[in-house]
């Protein structure tokens, strides 16, 4: 059996340096820059397509999905998931990394997105407005850099397109998960932590589709879908170590800080069919569950022998 999979669904993969010439905190919040990034992103683009999603300026989704995607029923289109992710990766006294994941066809709107990253320094980060630099913009791909010194060197985003390495092979392995940022997945309209593997693949499997139907050509194997969640409800759980966390971000719609409850630790699950270890490495990227654009639900994946 295929695994559904995305059908041309492109992404890019940003390295984003500043500096700033007065000293930095040190203890930013975590969706702290995508607040200031959609903010500017605002600033200097034309109308906001989706509400609460200043992203969506770069794009406009479908205003109606084809039928053969309707597995999951996917939500109208203001329910589109943002199709770009900032996160902080690195904070010293005078500098700045943030990572940013673009996923669909966004090559076109490259200097629109350096402008923002332009504006969002000149608007400055943290209570005080402390205003950044942009000094550097690379390829977290290739390494290859594409903007330094307020010089623009590619005119284009480098974009790549997911891969379907392991759909004919049978066999299964054992994986692990790494919760990187919180978890926060629903059942019955009750947070859980309790992470089975037919939650978690459904969940991803639901997200994936979704940004496939708004940004790409749709899921290929789509008819698969069902088949796929019947062979992950016979996945185990090997191993946990899970605990419940407190996490406070900025709400730019609410204009305040709030306190999220969320799951974090690392799963082993036994038995993974190989063919669903593809999609899973795509959700590395995209990340999974509730409030991902808040930067929840990152994860990694480790492949046991």
């Amino acid at each position: 059996m295929n695994y559904p999979f995305p059908d041309n669904l492109l992404f890019a993969k940003l390295k984003i340096k500043y500096k700033s010439l007065i000293k930095l905190p040190q203890t930013p919040l975590q969706n702290m820059f995508r607040s200031a990034f959609g903010n500017a992103l605002a600033e200097i683009g034309g109308p906001i397509n989706l509400p609460r999603s200043a992203y969506s300026t770069l794009f406009s989704p479908k205003t109606s999905v084809p039928t053969e995607f309707l597995f999951f029923n996917i939500p109208k289109q203001t329910s589109c998931p943002p199709p770009l992710f900032l996160t902080l990766k690195n904070i010293t006294d005078y500098e700045i990394e943030l990572e940013m994941i673009v996923i669909g066809p966004a090559n076109m709107f490259f200097k629109k997105i350096i402008n923002a990253l332009k504006q969002l320094g000149k608007n400055g980060v943290f209570k005080k407005r402390i205003p950044l630099r942009l000094i550097e913009i690379s390829d977290k791909i290739t390494n290859k850099i594409l903007f330094i010194k307020n010089q623009l060197i590619e005119e284009k985003l480098p974009s790549y397109m997911f891969l379907n390495k392991n759909n004919e092979e049978e066999k299964k392995v054992n994986i692990k998960i790494t919760i990187q940022t919180p978890f926060r997945i629903k059942v019955n309209d009750h947070w859980t932590s309790k992470i089975t593997f037919d939650l978690f693949w459904i969940r991803l499997l639901k997200r994936i589709s979704i940004l496939s139907a708004c940004y790409a050509l749709g899921m290929k194997n789509n008819e698969n879908s069902k088949h796929s969640i019947e062979a992950s409800q016979k996945v185990k759980i090997l191993q946990t170590n899970l605990k419940t966390v407190k996490q406070k971000i900025y709400s730019g719609h609410q204009k305040k800080i709030i306190e999220f409850i969320g799951t974090t630790g690392n799963i082993t699950y036994a038995k993974v069919p190989v063919q669903a270890l593809d999609l899973i490495k795509i959700g590395e990227l995209i990340h999974v569950g509730n409030q991902i654009t808040y930067g929840f639900g990152k994860y990694s994946l480790e492949i046991e022998s």
